[in-house]
């Protein structure tokens, strides 16, 4: 060997031993930070935090750190502050201490959890796959997602180094390298590296120009070494690179971190509890328990709880400051006696926090803003049991409640108990120290002057509190009361007895009431008393009854009180005995005692009120008179009486005094019959007139009143009269007797006539104007009056006295014919004779009105008289008789004469007569003819007549029926009346035709004779056939219209056209059966006129009536197009409309009949098969058999019937469409049918159904529990169902169609199947597509090898456990399948037969080191070994598998298993000594290997390869 060799040999040496010794290193210091088995999370902590692999190598030997990304629950970020321990870990908590031993932890590791901008982009990423073979993939895309996170861990590693936490049994530990307590932030600021790896530093990091480097150099080596060796190489120096990056961070951010000097203040702050009060015990008798309270306060305002309680029940545990706790305890508990203790509980901080990292437990460092203890200050109540009571019982008076003393009770109770007192000034008697029990009482002996209540009584006493019972007794007094009956007042001085017997024969007991109206009477025992009045108190009536009450137990009932009435006053009143209202004061009144009037006991005058009160009257009978009667009233001369018996008053208390009468002397006036005022009248009490004893004056109803008059005769007469009458000097007398006057009161004055002269024409109408003068004498020398007649012709001359008087007419009025007679009248007591009235005759003229063709007189012409001046004098009208007179036209002038107005149909004439009149009053004519003529008007009828004209419009298929002249129409002119010429001669007589006229084609007619004036009426006598005859009657009345036309013609209807209507009427339909002649109803009918026109459509109605809309005069057909269900069409119906309508409808109606044929009838009645359900919505058709023509359709109703009516033939019944989820028939049903048969057909369906199948997919076998979901087209979920014990999902009544389906829950043990699969059904419910599909069993495959090579390793025994249950999985050994399959599989408990397959809980490994589990559920699994290899040692690090239904189908789940080297290291567990033993041999067996290869290489070439091979 030469001397290079031997020099590379030694460095190949040097460099496995170096390499060992990483390993060695590797094992024993970074190892920890592996968990071998994974602890559950704490509470605080989101459970499987994500861990991320660190591209950390310590020379070239990596190191597997992982990093858990942590969270709390609440999703804060947590970091580990424990380095190298399992996650989390419940004693890395931090206590008090420690945060106080070193004030700057918490502000530093605050600044770290709070640092931003820590986020890496790692520089070197591209060869993350070629890693170590058989070791993962570092997790660069992790790290790169959580780099800021990653860096703030490895910085808190290095504080925590930094300031000294490097034990690793410390709640802190920031981790150590090399073996001798390097910290992560020396490990990686002293570590070195370069291009040859020489092992210097303990973390091998590169920097940027290291990494360029050190890839130059990889590039650089010979060919000799692989392309996967350089990758390798590269992948390694990417690792370093990425770490320095990391570590960089991290070492920047503890630098700045431990900067921070400043600590955490926390001052004290004390709290105290304390009780401000304590309540006694109460016991509540509706709960049935004791009670206390307690109020707790607490110091600084905080909270406290309740710490520990004996003997009773809290109702809370805690509160706040100043709440009351109350307890609660029962009778046992309260006997030895409740206690409590109360502890302060303190708060958290108040103050701003200040930190917001997370140990690895989860606990919260946080800078509260003082320092607190765990619990505050403690304080204690208890409560001493209550001592046996003293009850006091009591004694009052039931009446007032006044405490009685002088009761005697007796007490007894449990175990003997006897005690007997007597109660105090109080009332009371105390009973001394009571035990618990029940205990009766009763009184023995009452307080004098009381009743003995004797009833036994009770109380109960249970732990110092008597909880039930009575305690306190009434007594009442036998007491009897006098009271006021009306005051209710207690009266004294009422002597009472109180009797054994109702007959009040034994008495027992006397008394009278005292001041307060009240008798005690002794004690009485029970039974019945009865007690009465013997006297009165004074002033009050004694009352009679018996009074009854009896006495029960000490108590009286019944009455105790007699009621007396007062003496009363009695009122005597004095009334008028004319107006009974009016109360007479100042009579004199006298009562006595007796009938005899001896015994005087009241004597009075009555008051203004017409009173007397005699006042206090004792029970009797008294008498009484009148003794003085009132001025102006007669005395009464009667006895009276009244009686007064215990207050009740009978008898007569009033009087009534008749006053003096007063006298009216009245004067009427003879002419109106009413009193006269204004006279003197002189009462006189002597006949001669000579004793004056009043005088008066009447007033306005000529009276006087004299009041008062005492009895005497009376003479009275009138002493001075009314200007307007005569004076009344009679005597006249009356006589007053005993308040009645008789005699005369009254007498009439006759008053002075007045004289009406009256100046009247020959018709005996008044004559106004005319001048009368009456004279004194006969020689008309003294006038007496001159005056003109008045309106109604009369002069008036006034109070005429008694004499002879004449009149005459001095001036007659114009027109009249003067008369100078001279009359004589004459005065007599007021009565006039002689002639008072005066007739004078006016002036009359006639003119005459004369026709001037026939001289015949005419009336109604109307003349103007006039004067020469054109003053109208009179006008009038000629009578019946052709002519009119006029009177008082004047005297002596020349008068005019014309027609103003001329006759009725005649022209007005311009002729003008001239007239005189003489004194006579004759008339003289220039002309000598007192007459003018007229000529006659000529007159005609006419009228315009239209009509209604049906023309069809076939844009709106309706009837219009335009107005156009009538052409044609004959009508009648009639008198309405007799009709007379001018002159009286009758023309025609009422209701003879005139004249008949036709309207010509503009639809004018008119008459052609010259009618006279008068009444007339027009009728419609003949028409065209399309029009309906008008028989209105049309008045008219001709009447002169102007005295100028020659001819007027007058228009009927006033010149308005006269409508004739067109004839019309609607077709009346009648439809029946013609076989039942029973009406049809729903027939329909089109109706067509003559031209073919659709005018209207008709359906009958429940009578099998219809009518078709109004239609004008013609020809129509009705042609049926709907006939009544299972009736035949009608034939065609031809009808005229041309008949003079209706006189009450005015329609030309027309009614027909209508028959129809019955057609068969099918009925169909539907079901489900399955249920026999009535199926609504089913469609059939029926066709015309053997083709498609369809004839009818019919549609289920909810029932499942249907039914249809077809004419005779024959048919075929198909289904044309049914029920979602039925399939339709498939053969038709064959009809022939006849006219009136009935065909029933019962008709079921079956649903659609697909069937689903699952089958294992090794075996064959159908698989239970598979979940499917089926889809439609539109794919909306329509089913989802699990497969049966058959490996089939049965569904039922699905619509025709195309569906998918998937598997949503595979069966246990089987992976999901992730295919879609189709079917479809088609309308008669056939099934195609994929309906049976198969499942793969769902494996795991466990491999054992050797940690130094991937051989197989057979034997090695392991046990699976379901790691949400914590049980091992049992298992048989299928040799078909050659896997294990679990017990619970179903197909295996299906296919035991004979005898059972042994049930195994461990399995083996095979020969290729394999062992593979078939039908496992989904779930987390964990692989023990329990059972090394032969020749290895035994791994028992449980190693976690998944197994997910979601896995694609025939995946297998794997789990390698290795074994570790055995290399031990102090403090840790046998594992790890296994391990680091493996790991020793493992590194000295690579040794002698290197060398062997290194001699064999020497021998075989002589270059060396380069040592960076290994």
């Amino acid at each position: 060997m030469t001397t290079k060799s031997k020099a590379k040999i030694r460095t190949l040496l040097t460099e496995s031993l170096r390499t060992a010794l990483a390993v060695l290193v590797l094992l024993g210091i970074l190892l920890p930070a592996v968990p071998i088995a994974h602890v559950g999370a704490a509470p605080s902590i989101q459970p499987n935090p994500p861990s991320i692999r660190t591209p950390i190598y310590l020379s070239n030997t990596r190191d597997n750190m992982v990093i858990y990304v942590m969270r709390s629950n609440e999703g804060e970020i947590t970091f580990c502050t424990r380095k190298g321990y399992s996650l989390p870990s419940s004693d890395f908590a931090i206590r008090d201490d420690i945060l106080n031993a070193n004030p700057q932890l918490g502000p530093r590791l605050t600044h770290i959890a709070n640092a931003t901008g820590m986020s890496v982009s790692l520089p070197a990423t591209n060869y993350n796959d070629f890693t170590y073979s058989g070791e993962a993939s570092f997790d660069y895309t992790g790290i790169q997602n959580n780099s800021a996170y990653v860096v703030k861990q490895l910085a808190v590693w290095m504080t925590l180094g930094r300031m000294g936490y490097n034990n690793p049994g410390a709640p802190l530990y920031g981790g150590e390298y090399g073996g001798q307590g390097i910290s992560l932030y020396t490990a990686f600021t002293q570590g070195t590296a370069s291009t040859t790896d020489d092992g210097n530093g303990i973390i091998d990091t590169y920097t940027a120009q290291e990494y360029q480097d050190r890839l130059d150099y990889i590039t650089g080596l010979p060919s000799s070494v692989t392309f996967s060796q350089k990758q390798h190489l590269r992948s390694v120096a990417a690792a370093k690179r990425n770490a320095h990056e990391l570590l960089s961070r991290a070492r920047d951010l503890c630098n700045s971190a431990m900067s921070i000097q400043t600590g955490m203040t926390r001052p004290s702050v004390t709290y105290d509890v304390a009780f401000s009060n304590i309540g006694s015990i109460v016991y509540d008798a509706n709960a049935g328990h004791y009670t206390a309270f307690v109020d707790v306060s607490v110091s600084n305002g905080g909270t406290w709880r309740l710490y520990d309680w004996t003997n009773c029940n809290p109702a809370a545990t805690s509160g706040a400051s100043g709440e009351r706790l109350w307890i609660s305890f029962s009778y046992e508990q309260m006997q030895v006696g409740p206690t409590i203790t109360v502890r302060a509980i303190v708060p958290p901080g108040s103050g701003e926090q200040s930190m917001a990292i997370f140990t690895s437990n989860g606990q919260s460092f946080a800078q509260p803003d003082y320092l607190y203890s765990y619990e505050g200050t403690w304080a204690f109540a208890s409560w001493q049991p209550l001592p046996n009571p003293s009850p006091v019982l009591l004694k009052v008076d039931a009446s007032n409640g006044a405490p009685l003393a002088g009761a005697v009770y007796e007490v007894t109770g449990p175990n003997g108990y006897t005690f007997t007192g007597t109660t105090d000034a109080a009332g009371e008697l105390v009973v001394p120290n009571v035990p618990d029990g029940t205990f009766q009482w009763r009184e023995i002996s009452p307080p004098p002057g009381y009743l003995l209540h004797d009833v036994l009584q009770s109380f109960t006493v249970a732990g110092g509190v008597i909880v039930s019972g009575t305690t306190q007794l009434a007594n009442v007094q036998n007491r009897f009361y006098k009271r006021d009956a009306q005051t209710n007042g207690l009266l004294a001085g009422a002597t009472m007895a109180i009797y054994s017997d109702e007959a009040c024969t034994v008495e027992i007991f006397r008394g009278t009431t005292d001041a307060n109206g009240t008798l005690l009477a002794p004690a009485l025992g029970n039974g019945q008393y009865w007690f009465r009045e013997l006297s009165a108190p004074s002033g009050y009536y004694v009352n009679p009854r018996i009074h009854y009450f009896y006495i029960q137990d000490g108590v009286p009932y019944g009455d105790n009180t007699i009621y007396d009435i007062e003496f009363i006053d009695i009122i005597i009143t004095k009334t008028d005995a004319i107006t009974p209202s009016v109360y007479v004061p100042g009579a004199t009144f006298r009562v006595y005692t007796d009938a005899a009037e001896t015994n005087l006991f009241f004597e009075g005058t009555t008051d203004a009120n017409g009173q007397v009160v005699i006042p206090n009257v004792p029970n009797g009978t008294y008498y009484w008179r009148e003794t003085q009667a009132p001025d102006g009233y007669y005395l009464d001369p009667n006895l009276y009486s009244f009686t007064v018996l215990n207050g009740a008053l009978s008898g007569t208390t009033s009087l009534s005094d008749t006053p003096f009468p007063s006298v009216t002397l009245v004067k009427t006036g003879s002419d109106t019959g009413r009193g006269v005022s204004g006279a003197i009248l002189t009462v006189y009490t002597d006949a001669a007139g000579t004793n004056v004893y009043t005088s008066g004056t009447t007033d306005a109803n000529g009276q006087i009143t004299i009041a008062s008059i005492p009895d005497g005769t009376y003479y009275w007469r009138e002493t001075q009269a009314p200007a307007q009458y005569n004076l009344d000097q009679t005597m006249y007398s009356f006589v007053v007797s005993s308040g009645t006057v008789s005699g005369t009161t009254s007498f009439i004055n006759v008053r002075k006539p007045d004289l009406t002269l009256s100046k009247i024409d020959d018709q005996m109408n008044p004559i106004a104007g005319t001048e009368l003068t009456v004279y004194a004498d006969a020689d008309l020398a003294t006038v007496l009056a001159t005056g003109t007649t008045n309106a109604d012709g009369e002069f008036r001359v006034t109070n005429m006295a008694d004499g002879t008087y004449y009149w005459r007419e001095t001036q007659a009025v114009s027109g009249y014919i003067p008369d100078a007679t001279v009359h004589e009248i004459v005065v007599v007591n007021g009565q006039i004779q002689g002639p008072q009235q005066l007739q004078n005759t006016p002036t009359r003229v006639r003119f005459y009105k004369q026709d001037g063709a026939t001289d015949a007189l005419l009336s109604g012409a109307t003349f103007e008289i006039f004067t020469e001046d054109g003053t109208v004098l009179a006008t009038g009208t000629t009578n019946a008789d052709g002519y009119i007179e006029v009177e008082r036209l004047p005297i002596g002038q020349t008068l005019y004469v014309r027609e103003t107005q001329a006759p009725n149909g005649y022209l007005l004439t311009s002729d003008t007569l001239s007239f005189s009149i003489d004194d006579t009053g004759v008339a003289t004519f220039a002309n000598d003819e007192p007459g003018i003529s007229n000529t006659r008007q000529q007159y005609g009828i006419a009228l315009t007549k239209h009509k209604e004209q049906g023309v069809y419009n076939p844009t709106t298929g309706d009837f219009e029926f335009p107005i156009v002249p009538a052409d044609g129409i004959v009508f009648d002119v009639f008198a309405a009346e007799d009709i007379y010429d001018a002159a009286g001669n009758l023309i025609w007589a009422q209701n003879t035709r005139v004249e008949q006229m036709q309207t010509n084609d503009q639809g004018h007619a008119e008459t052609t004779m010259d009618l006279y004036l008068g009444r007339y009426y027009v009728v419609e006598s003949a028409v065209t056939p399309d029009v309906i005859l008008d028989t209105t009657r049309y008045d008219i009345e001709i009447t002169q219209q102007d005295q100028n036309s020659v001819r007027t013609v007058f228009e009927i209807n006033n010149g308005e056209p006269i409508l004739n209507r067109a004839i019309q009427g609607a077709i009346g339909l009648n439809k029946i059966a013609g076989d039942t002649r029973l009406p049809l109803s729903g027939c329909t009918f089109n109706v067509f006129d003559s031209n073919g026109n659709l005018l209207d459509t008709i359906t009958s109605d429940e009578n099998g009536l219809a009518t078709t809309r109004v239609l004008p005069y013609g020809q129509y057909t009705l042609i049926e197009t709907q006939a009544y269900v299972g009736y035949a069409l009608a034939e065609p119906q031809t009808v005229w409309i041309d008949l003079q309508p209706d006189e009450t409808t005015g329609l030309s109606n027309v009614e027909i009949t209508v028959e129809n044929m019955k057609k068969a009838r099918i009925e169909i009645y539907k079901l489900t098969q399955d249920t026999q359900t009535p199926m609504q919505g089913v469609v059939f058709g029926i066709f015309v058999r053997g083709t498609d023509e369809r004839v009818a359709t019919l549609t289920t109703n909810a029932e499942g019937r249907a039914e249809v009516y077809i004419s005779q033939g024959d048919y075929e019944i198909r289904e044309l469409q049914t029920n979602g989820g039925y399939a339709l028939e498939s053969e038709p049903i064959l009809v022939t049918a006849d006219w009136a048969a009935v065909y029933r057909y019962e008709i079921t369906n079956e649903k659609t159904r697909v069937t689903l199948n699952k089958e294992d997919g090794l075996t064959g076998e159908p698989l239970p529990g598979a979940e499917f979901t089926v889809l439609d087209q539109s794919g909306v979920e329509v089913y989802r169902g699990i497969t049966d014990e058959n490996g089939q999902v049965i569904i039922e009544g699905l619509m025709p169609g195309t569906y998918t389906y998937t598997e949503t829950v595979a069966p246990i043990g089987f992976a999901r199947d992730k295919s879609t699969f189709t079917f479809e059904i088609d309308a008669y419910g056939v099934v195609t597509g994929d309906v049976s599909i198969e499942n793969t069993p769902m494996a795991l495959m466990v491999w054992k090898t050797s940690t130094l090579s991937d051989t197989g390793l057979e034997g090695m025994g392991f046990t699976l456990t379901d790691a949400a249950t914590g049980e091992i999985i049992k298992v048989i050994w299928d040799n078909d399948l050659q896997a294990y399959v679990p017990t619970s599989h179903v197909r295996v408990l299906a296919a035991v037969v004979g005898e059972a397959p042994t049930e195994l809980d461990v399995m083996q490994t095979n020969k290729d080191g394999m062992a593979k589990i078939l039908y496992l559920p989904s779930g987390t699994y964990v692989i023990t070994e329990t059972i090394a290899p032969q020749g290895f040692l035994l791994d028992s690090t449980p190693v976690t598998v998944v197994l997910d239904a979601e896995m694609d189908a025939g995946a297998l789940a794997q789990a390698r298993l290795r074994n570790s080297p055995n290399i031990t290291k102090t403090g840790q567990s046998k594992t790890f000594e296994l391990l680091s033993l493996m790991a020793t041999i493992t590194a000295a067996g690579a040794l002698v290997l290197m060398l062997y290869r290194e001699i064999q290489k020497e021998k075989k070439q002589r270059r060396l390869v380069s040592e960076d091979i290994q």
